[in-house]
């Protein structure tokens, strides 16, 4: 009687520890959630649009947008085109802000920029300055300045409706401010979720 009860808790925990083993294996999002939250890394940089638009800080867990960054795809040498010489420096393919033209630029003073966020929808704002700020609320048809940011410096928005924003910077007559104006769109094309200030004070949207 004693073998068969010993037997019994044996099986017992050898199925409790297969369902355990399928559960953590079965769920990588679950542990890099985990890997998150130890080590206070933002829960937006995992949820959409941010999870597949923009990578999460330094030592955080990658996301979608961080495969595509580092992921860069092999360039074939063609027979008319020689091979890279051992020791050249080597060559990457241009960032998006060096293809594009700049929305709008600001000149930094010092280093740093102010930005003016005015939400002209209804609706709540949710934002956050990479690397400097906590996520925020900004009020429904209600404003905030971000003073003293050192540039390059991005930062993140979007709708908490999830409704889409059009977004409109513009250099004022202030030395180094930053009027950025975030409304309503039904277009989709037109839909942003981050900024992006170079050292340069050149500004992109994306």
């Amino acid at each position: 009687m004693s073998c068969d009860r010993h037997n019994a808790h044996f099986n017992l925990f050898g199925a409790v520890s297969t369902v355990l083993s399928g559960v953590l294996l079965g769920t990588p999002a679950l542990a890099v959630e985990l890997v998150a939250q130890v080590n206070n890394c933002p829960g937006i940089f995992y949820e959409e649009p941010f999870n597949s638009s923009v990578a999460p800080p330094q030592g955080c867990p990658p996301n979608a947008a961080s495969s595509q960054v580092t992921e860069t795809p092999s360039t074939p040498v063609s027979p008319t085109q020689p091979a890279p010489l051992p020791g050249a420096p080597a060559s990457f393919p241009p960032t998006p802000e060096q293809l594009e033209d700049p929305v709008a630029t600001v000149t930094p003073v010092n280093g740093t920029v102010s930005v003016r966020l005015i939400n002209s929808t209804a609706a709540v704002i949710r934002y956050q300055v990479i690397e400097d700020t906590e996520l925020r609320s900004l009020a429904g048809e209600s404003e905030v300045t971000l003073q003293g940011l050192a540039t390059p410096v991005t930062i993140t928005f979007y709708r908490e409706d999830r409704g889409l924003l059009a977004v409109t910077p513009v250099a004022t007559a202030e030395p180094g401010v930053l009027e950025v104006t975030l409304d309503e769109t039904t277009d989709l094309g037109e839909d942003e979720t981050a900024l992006v200030i170079q050292e340069t004070g050149s500004v992109f949207l994306n």
